[in-house]
């Protein structure tokens, strides 16, 4: 999966502006839910099981964030959004913000609650599936 949110990531600031999907436009900024929906998306399509996708909420920011769990890693293409050339303590002090209110949820249960994704689903099998293209060149 590191594979695919790495080319998921360079799709998108190459081709942001002509992305149909909401909030891709100012990627990473406000892009994280729509990047975890992709790779979700495309996680469900390589039959990966154990993908989590965490929702954290930062409740002085009023804000959220969305990154996965897979295998024991963080992956989080849009974690830039909050800082250029972020150190590792950064990170850390990042994802602590956002753990106060945290939600967990399987790929499956993610989509089905999303109605991101409900709206814009074709659009998203598109862009999971020009991933998946561009992974297997």
């Amino acid at each position: 999966m590191k594979n695919e949110a790495r080319l998921l990531k360079g799709y998108l600031q190459e081709n942001k502006s002509s992305i149909r999907l909401p909030f891709v436009s100012g990627f990473p900024k406000n892009s994280c839910e729509v990047s975890v929906i992709v790779l979700s998306v495309i996680a469900k399509y390589n039959s990966v099981e154990n993908l989590k996708i965490i929702k954290g909420y930062d409740r002085n920011d009023d804000i959220y964030h969305y990154w996965v769990s897979y295998e024991g890693e963080l992956i989080d293409i849009t974690i830039e959004q909050f800082g250029k050339d972020l150190t590792l303590e950064n990170r850390a002090a990042i994802y602590k913000k956002f753990l106060s209110s945290t939600e967990c949820y399987s790929i499956d249960d993610f989509l089905l609650s999303n109605e991101i994704y409900d709206q814009y689903e074709p659009e998203f099998k598109q862009l999971a599936n020009i991933i998946l293209n561009v992974q297997a060149k």
